[in-house]
């Protein structure tokens, strides 16, 4: 399997995301709020098969 890794939240589907979040337990967020997040961090990681979102990592800088 090829993953692409993207460092930039171009095109970025955040309801996947919201659904990623879900699926491991976590409290469930709104996309939007999760976009919002997401531009405030310095570092972003985001893992793609094909155009499918399959993890991501945040950090705060």
């Amino acid at each position: 399997m090829e993953i692409l890794y993207k460092n930039e939240l171009l095109d970025v589907c955040w309801e996947r995301i919201s659904e990623l979040i879900e699926g491991v337990g976590w409290p469930q967020r709104p996309p939007e709020d999760l976009k919002q997040a997401f531009e405030k961090s310095t570092f972003i990681r985001i893992a793609y098969h094909h155009t499918h979102i399959y993890i991501f990592r945040l950090l705060e800088g």
